[in-house]
């Protein structure tokens, strides 16, 4: 890894909760995940906009809802706030995933700083860890093709110019 990587993924590290194990961690993630789930659901109702079925169609009518909010201001005027409805997003994402693919809910420790740990799902030979969603502002500036890929949390399709971090990739 490069330093510059070194250093992304010791900075990341340092943003995920701590635990003091393993057992510590799922409880408190997977109720992080629910109480997101059940805060997204009564948003849902409260607005009309989206309706939470775990379609992957969903993940378009979401994103079109987030964007709606992010144009409007809106996030207070609904209940919450900008970072927790990105909180919701992503375990709405994740949850999607796992009923509608061979995914299953996972809490791992995360590898470049002991004692940090994240939430998201996998397979064999493939993970997707995402607490919060908080790069698809990036999307109004790529108005090409649009569709959740799943590769890294990114909404982008294709050549993506934007790293995960949110960063434009100069090299590209």
């Amino acid at each position: 890894m490069s330093r510059a990587g070194r250093i992304a993924a010791a900075e990341r590290g340092q943003k995920l909760p701590a635990f003091a194990n393993r057992t510590e961690a799922e409880r408190a993630l997977f109720s992080f995940r629910d109480d997101q789930l059940r805060l997204l659901w009564r948003l849902a109702l409260a607005s009309d906009a989206f309706q939470p079925s775990h379609a992957p169609e969903s993940l378009k009518a979401l994103e079109q809802w987030y964007f709606d909010l992010l144009e409007r201001d809106a996030f207070t005027g609904l209940g919450t706030e900008r970072a927790t409805f990105e909180e919701c997003m992503a375990m709405y994402f994740l949850e999607t995933a796992v009923r509608n693919s061979d995914v299953a809910w996972t809490v791992d420790e995360y590898a470049f700083e002991p004692g940090r740990y994240e939430i998201g799902v996998k397979r064999p030979l493939f993970a997707q860890y995402t607490m919060r969603i908080t790069h698809l502002p990036l999307l109004r500036e790529n108005s090409g093709d649009r569709r959740y890929t799943g590769s890294t949390g990114n909404a982008l399709a294709g050549r993506q110019p934007y790293n995960v971090l949110g960063e434009r990739r100069d090299n590209e």
